[in-house]
Order: structure tokens, then C-alpha cells, then sequence
């Protein structure tokens, strides 16, 4: 940077010289031509050179003298040569003087101009010499200016060099440092991912060591409460031998025809047997806590033993005063059993529908340990309902005349109830449209033809008869598999109750047929009964080989009945329908479970129903009722469920579980929840 400012200031050193000698030849110039401009017109031949000619002064001094006398004005002292200007003047002098002055002038100005021009001559030199004294000084500052500019540049380079190679071995040596650092921090990384490794396997190890103790923490307790589902499977059915052989006993003592020989035979196993049962009770109440051993299974089973060989010596005496009281009483009875079965068919021609058990409910006073008074009386009038209409019916289901007619009819009602859902409110518009045509009368369209249910006399009262008990096995069928179907099965129904009000009767006693718990009503076992009879009353059915069904498949058609009955309770009018009342609302369902509470319940089937019932018509009840549903709920939960919870044999039912969750869950929520499938407000 110096260097440049060094050679720039020399350069205009240089400059400012060159331009002071050309401002003197321009200063030069200018005199000669100012000069020339003064003699130009005077002076009109060439008076220098070598086409000057021989008299050019005296010329130009005629010539002066013809125009006037020049008058030398001022002489430069300073540049040694006249640098003044010549005046022109006129002159009226005589002839004579003017002659004199004439050559005067002439002589003075051959010397005067002879001077001038040995004083330019040496001006020149002068200024030559000093262009040229002036050049090469020039010269020579450059060439000095060039070798000390040279100079300060090796001395700059050398300084730069001296500086880079600081710098580099300065770099050198904090690369040398970094390199020393990032040697110590990479050992020290090593040793820290080291130890870190190191922890690592040790967390792993611990972490493995852990989960191994929790797996063999959690197969333990699979396999412990694998035993105790396996010792409560075992209790269950020892608990299951020991009732059926307390209930082959109760039957043993029913069917014995001396009842005062057989208690004087067997009142000493009276007391073993209330003993037993007290065992047996507290097996079951150990279980419930769950407490149970190999022990208790083995004292069950020998509880089961001990029954089962006193079973064994009751039906044996019983085999023994019943052949003895048969032969004893033969003959001495024999008029009046006839008598008997005299008097029974006329009771029967009264009464040719009535089963023993409903005898026996006609005849008893206290009735309310199995149906309400107000209840038995509706559950009688809607059976005597339904078969007036299957009475009506008759000539028709004989006549085999109109067999296609009656095929026609059930397809007519099975396709649209059995395409019944949810997908819209068209969809179920239209199902509707085509049942009420049908039990109208109206003709309706079936395959690729039509049928009018009027056709036939009859024919309107057994498309309604078909149509109900239909709807009630879509319950037993569909709604026991799918829930959640009972809500637009029941939409359909309470429309067509709301328009034609026989046929709701007629579903309400086929419902009653099919499950009398929704009267509610329990069947009692009455003395000379059947248990084929017995159960058939209670709901069960029987196979073709002559065996109940199962208990979890009777609950199982019981619990879509159940929710189809309460579907329907719950279910809002069509919008075409607002103007009527609802045919069978939630003041049935209050109905049905008070008089449910005030009966003593029995096992497994008030659990099934009560959880159904609560499942689907709860939380419409809880929006109507309020403040008294939660008093019933309450109740339920204090009173009739630990009910439900003594007369239940099995430690683990199915039905008690499910309802007990079911009440803890309305306990801690405060509410019920609405059922899943429920049809929303003003959906059709």
C-alpha cells in the first residue's frame, strides 16, 4: 500500500514538471503570435528564411516609415529581450525629420532585433538545457523512485513472508493443540462410551433379570388362577351334582305316595342332610372370597357322595311304599280315581286351556311370591286374546285348499321382517307399508305376484296371528345374536300396535307365551306335574329326543326376548304418528320391574332379564322418571341384588357378573348410558 502511494506521488511529481514547461511553450507561442499579429500589417513578405528576400529590413522599414514610426514600448528585463508592444502613429512632421527618424530606426531596429534574436537563440538553449537537466532529474527520481519502491517491496514481501510463516507455524501449532485436545476428548469419549457400555449391559442385564422374574411372576399367577379356574370349575360342578341330587330328592319325596311313611323312613337322614348342606354352603361361601384348596374340592366331593348315597336309599324306600301303598290302595281307590277323572273333565271342558299351575294360581290366596294379582289378570286376558284369534283361524290352517294361499301369506310377512334394519328411514318406511297393507287387507305384492289377505274370511286374523308370534322369534333369534337389531324390529312393531291395537295384544301374548318373566310371573311346580310340563311353562324347550335345552341357550333366547320387549317400551312414534300415543310406553316398563322387586327372585333368569331390561329402557326411565328411578336403582343395588346373590348356586354365573358390573358401573357414572343401536329422535 505505501508502495503505491509512493509511485503515485511520483507519477504527479512528473506531471506537474511536464505540464510547467508545456504552459511555457504555450506562454512562448503566444508572444511570437502576438508579435506576428502586430508587424502583419506592416509587414508583408517573407522575411526569414531562404525565400526571404535581400532588402527585407530596409523593406519593412520603408514600409514602417511609409505607415509610421514603431515605438518600442517596454523590453523585458526579466526574459533579456523586448517584450513589449509596437504603436503605429501618424506624423505630420516635415519630410526631413521624418527621413532622419526614419534611418534612426532603421539602425535601432537591426540592433534591437539582432538582440531579440540572439536572446531567443539563448533562451532556447537555455530552455533545452534546463528540459533536458529537468528529464533527466526526472529520470533519475524514477529510477530512484523505482529502486526504493522496488526495495520497500522486497521489504514488504520479506515482511508478508515473515508473517505467513508466523501465522502457518501459529496454525501448526494450535492444529498440533487441537489435535492433542482431540486426541484427549476422543480417549476420553472411548473411556465414557466405555463405561457407558458398560452400564448399558448392566441396565440390560438387571432389565432381563427383571422381566424373567415378571414372566415367571405372571406364568405363576397364569398357572395359580388357571388351578383356581380349574378347582372352581370343580366346585361349580360338584355344586351342580349336589343340587341335582337335593332336587332328585325334593322329586323322590313328591313322587312318593305316602308322604307320612316316608317321612317316618327317612327323617333320620334329615339331620345328615341339613348338615351336608351346611358344608356344602360354606364351600360356596369360601369360594366367593377366594379361598379354596385341594381340600375343599375334596370335602365337596364327599359331600356329593354322602348325597348321592342317601339319594340312593330315599328312592329306594320310596320305590318301596309306593309298590306297597299301590297294592294297599288299589282296589279301595279305584271308584273314587274315576271319580276323579270325571270331575277333571268337566273342569277341563270349562277350562280346556288351563294348566295346573294356573289352577293352582286361581285357587291360592297369597299369590305374590310368583305373580301380581293386576299382572296375572292382563297375562289371562291377552292368553285368552291369542287363542280366540289361533280358534278363528281353524278352518283355515285345515283347509288344504288354500295351503298356497296360507305359503303365500308367510312369505309375504317373512321377507319384509326379516330384511328389517336400521340403513334408513325409507327402508323402514317401506317394510312398514308393506305389513300394515297386508293385515289391512290390501293386496301386496310377493315374488312376481300379489296377495290380498282379505281373500279369505280368515285370512286377516292369521296374517296378524303369524305376523305377532313372527315378530316375537325375530327376539328369540336375531335380536339373542345382535343386539342391537331390537330397536328397528321394535320401531316397526309399536307402529303397526299404534294403527291396529289387536295386533299388539296379540304380540304382548305371544311374548307372554314365550317368556313369562315379562308378566312377570313364575311358574310353580304344582303337585302331580310333569317336569316336562313344568319347564315347557316356565319357557324351556324340549328336542325332538325328549331333552331340555341347555340352560345358557334358554337365557340366551330369554335375553333377546327381554331386550325386544324393552326396545319396544323405550321406542318414539314415527313422525306420521305424533298425534297418537304411544300403545305400550315407559309406564309399562315401570309396571313390569315394581311387581319384578316385589317378588322373591330366582336364579340366573331375574339376573338375565333385570340387566337387559336396565341395559336398554334404563337410561330412557332415568330421563322420565328422575329422582324416583334413581330410589328403584338404589333399591336394586341394596336390597335385590344381595336377594339375587343368595338364591344364585353357582359362584360364577354369568348373568350375576354381568349385572353386578353393570350396577357398579351406574354407581360410579351416575347415569345410564343410552343402548348401542338406539334410533335417534325423529329418524323416521
Amino acid at each position: 500500500m505505501a508502495s503505491l502511494v509512493s509511485r503515485r506521488r511520483h507519477n504527479d511529481y512528473q506531471n506537474g514538471k511536464i505540464e510547467d514547461i508545456t504552459m511555457g511553450l504555450d506562454r512562448l507561442q503566444l508572444s511570437a503570435i502576438a508579435k506576428a499579429s502586430a508587424v502583419s500589417k506592416v509587414v508583408t513578405d517573407v522575411t526569414l528564411g531562404p525565400n526571404c528576400k535581400s532588402n527585407d529590413v530596409y523593406s519593412a522599414g520603408d514600409g514602417l516609415y511609409k505607415l509610421g514610426k514603431i515605438k518600442a514600448l517596454s523590453v523585458s528585463p526579466k526574459n533579456k529581450f523586448p517584450a513589449g508592444k509596437y504603436v503605429l502613429n501618424g506624423s505630420t512632421d516635415s519630410n526631413n525629420e521624418t527621413v532622419r527618424n526614419v534611418d534612426i530606426m532603421d539602425s535601432s531596429s537591426r540592433s534591437t532585433m539582432k538582440l531579440m534574436y540572439d536572446l531567443d537563440q539563448e533562451r532556447r538553449m537555455e530552455v533545452k538545457d534546463s528540459i533536458k537537466e529537468r528529464f533527466l532529474k526526472m529520470e533519475e527520481d524514477s529510477r530512484n523512485s523505482r529502486l526504493e519502491m522496488q526495495s520497500k517491496q522486497q521489504h514488504l514481501k520479506r515482511e508478508i513472508e515473515a508473517k505467513y510463516l508466523r501465522e502457518e507455524q501459529m496454525i501448526l501449532r494450535k492444529l498440533q493443540e487441537e489435535e492433542i485436545l482431540s486426541t484427549q476428548r476422543q480417549e476420553q469419549l472411548a473411556q465414557v462410551y466405555k463405561q457407558h457400555a458398560q452400564r448399558m449391559m448392566e441396565w440390560n442385564e438387571k432389565i432381563k433379570e427383571e422381566e424373567r422374574r415378571q414372566k415367571e411372576a405372571e406364568e405363576e399367577e397364569k398357572r395359580r388362577l388357571k388351578e383356581k379356574k380349574i378347582q372352581l370349575d370343580k366346585m361349580y360342578q360338584c355344586q351342580l351334582e349336589y343340587r341335582s341330587k337335593c332336587e332328585q330328592i325334593v322329586e323322590a319325596a313328591k313322587e312318593c305316595k305316602d308322604k307320612q311313611v316316608f317321612v317316618a323312613n327317612v327323617s333320620c337322614h334329615n339331620t345328615k342332610l341339613k348338615s351336608l348342606s351346611e358344608n356344602m354352603e360354606q364351600l360356596v361361601q369360601q369360594c366367593k372370597v377366594g379361598e379354596i384348596s385341594n381340600a375343599s374340592l375334596q370335602t365337596a366331593s364327599s359331600i356329593v357322595q354322602q348325597v348321592d348315597a342317601i339319594l340312593g336309599i330315599i328312592k329306594t324306600e320310596c320305590d318301596k311304599i309306593n309298590k306297597q301303598h299301590d297294592k294297599e290302595v288299589a282296589e279301595a281307590n279305584a271308584e273314587k280315581q274315576k271319580m276323579e277323572r270325571e270331575q277333571a273333565r268337566e273342569t277341563q271342558a270349562v277350562k280346556p286351556s288351563q294348566s295346573p299351575a294356573l289352577q293352582t294360581i286361581d285357587a291360592s290366596n297369597d299369590t305374590s311370591d310368583f305373580v301380581n294379582k293386576e299382572a296375572y289378570s292382563i297375562y289371562v286376558a291377552l292368553k285368552q286374546h291369542v287363542e280366540a284369534f289361533e280358534n278363528s283361524c281353524n278352518n283355515l290352517l285345515k283347509d288344504d285348499a288354500f295351503k298356497k294361499f296360507r305359503f303365500e301369506c308367510q312369505k309375504a310377512i317373512n321377507i319384509p321382517v326379516n330384511a328389517i334394519s336400521p340403513t334408513s328411514a325409507d327402508h323402514l318406511q317401506d317394510k312398514l307399508f308393506k305389513l300394515s297393507r297386508l293385515i289391512s287387507g290390501q293386496p301386496v305384492e310377493v315374488g312376481h305376484g300379489q296377495v290380498v289377505a282379505s281373500s279369505h274370511p280368515q285370512g286377516i286374523a292369521f296374517c296378524k296371528n303369524l305376523l305377532a308370534k313372527k315378530f316375537v322369534r325375530q327376539g328369540e333369534l336375531t335380536v339373542s345374536s345382535k343386539p342391537e337389531a331390537a330397536f328397528a324390529i321394535a320401531a316397526v312393531i309399536e307402529a303397526l300396535w299404534a294403527d291396529f291395537p289387536d295386533f299388539g295384544q296379540l304380540v304382548l301374548g305371544h311374548f307372554h307365551r314365550e317368556c313369562p318373566y315379562l308378566v312377570p310371573m313364575f311358574m310353580p311346580q304344582v303337585e302331580g306335574q310333569s317336569n316336562e310340563s313344568y319347564y315347557r311353562s316356565l319357557g324351556y324347550q324340549y328336542n325332538e329326543n325328549g331333552e331340555v335345552e341347555k340352560q345358557d341357550k334358554f337365557l340366551k333366547r330369554m335375553s333377546g326376548i327381554m331386550r325386544l320387549y324393552a326396545a319396544i317400551l323405550v321406542t318414539r312414534p314415527c313422525r306420521y304418528q305424533q298425534n297418537k300415543s304411544h300403545p305400550h310406553g315407559l309406564s309399562q316398563a315401570w309396571r313390569w320391574i315394581s311387581c319384578l322387586l316385589n317378588m322373591e327372585p330366582r336364579p340366573d333368569i331375574c339376573a338375565t332379564l333385570l340387566f337387559d331390561f336396565l341395559e336398554v329402557a334404563g337410561n330412557s326411565m332415568y330421563s322420565h322418571y328422575g329422582q324416583q328411578f334413581q330410589k328403584l336403582l338404589h333399591l336394586i343395588c341394596k336390597e335385590y341384588f344381595p336377594k339375587i346373590e343368595k338364591v344364585t348356586p353357582s359362584i360364577s354365573s354369568g348373568p350375576m357378573i354381568r349385572l353386578e358390573a353393570f350396577l357398579q358401573k351406574i354407581l360410579k357414572q351416575g347415569h345410564i348410558l343410552p343402548p348401542v343401536g338406539l334410533l335417534p329422535p325423529n329418524f323416521w
